[in-house]
């Protein structure tokens, strides 16, 4: 079932965006599994702008290739995602007069299904309710997961925010203590969703200036910045916070009427690329 709903949003994206418009700057790719060097067929490759609205999307064909027309110059980024994949997002992309050529990796990864376990009597007002089939859930986009302030009580007595998101099960959700960019005494909190996988091997001219701007120069700066954190955007009460390592470090499930995770792709269209690596919601009491 949750194979199923997560095919049908993809097709939803991809079928509500705007065609490509006549004479339109073109980026073009081939998205690959790294594993098996094959190319990845069915991927859903969505174009967005620096404002992180959807211009454009696209499926890659048999060959793993896509072309999708950007509206004009400008600054955009990648989001590319297929089921039994993990979603990644591209570096910063400066269209211009020539068309830009951008060569993806798209790792696989094992899709896990949570476990279901349904008591009801004949007397329960919610019998038979599935989480996530409600019209106005589906609306709310594609969650990873969702506390609401009855299920973080039923979570027993958590001190902080870390130990809450523990108990989640989300695979690759990591929550850890990090020093501050302040350089004060005090610790935030790293929460990371795994961390997006865009390598790009080949690329136009118009972007080897942007890989030494973006940290993507060389091996071992890559290889420096393996332990940084890959932090998700964090929203407060609908408001994105600009220091949410700080912001994390004080909030205690106390704290929270709810929360959501959202995944990179899905995050980054709606808050644009500050999302990048997913987004934190929570909302206070």
């Amino acid at each position: 079932m949750q194979i199923k709903v997560v095919a049908a949003v993809l097709a939803v994206l991809a079928s509500s965006l705007p065609a490509g418009q006549a004479g339109a700057q073109t980026v073009r790719g081939t998205v690959t599994d790294p594993a098996s060097t094959r190319p990845v067929e069915n991927a859903l490759v969505v174009l967005v702008n620096e404002t992180g609205d959807r211009v454009a999307s696209v499926f890659t064909d048999p060959a793993g290739t896509f072309a999708i027309d950007a509206p004009g110059s400008g600054s955009y980024m990648l989001g590319v995602a297929r089921i039994g994949y993990q979603q990644a997002i591209s570096p910063r992309l400066d269209v211009g007069v020539d068309d830009v050529t951008v060569d993806i990796l798209l790792p696989p990864t094992p899709i896990t299904l949570d476990s279901l376990t349904v008591r009801s009597t004949r007397n329960t007002p919610d019998a038979g309710r599935l989480r996530g089939l409600l019209a106005g859930e589906r609306s709310r986009g594609t969650l990873v997961g969702r506390l609401t302030r009855a299920e973080i009580e039923s979570r027993g007595p958590r001190s902080d925010l870390m130990s809450l998101l523990a108990t989640m099960n989300i695979p690759r959700l990591r929550a850890r203590r990090m020093a501050l960019s302040t350089g004060a005494p005090e610790t935030g909190v790293c929460v990371e969703l795994g961390r997006n996988r865009s390598v790009l091997p080949k690329t136009g001219s118009r972007l080897a200036g942007a890989r030494d701007e973006l940290g993507f120069a060389n091996e071992d700066d890559i290889a420096a910045r393996a332990g940084a954190c890959a932090m998700m955007a964090v929203v407060v009460d609908d408001t994105l916070v600009p220091d949410p390592a700080e912001v994390l470090g004080s909030v205690t499930p106390a704290d929270l009427a709810g929360l959501e995770i959202v995944p990179p792709l899905e995050a980054l269209a709606r808050y644009g690329a500050r999302a990048a690596n997913g987004a934190l919601l929570l909302w206070t009491r």
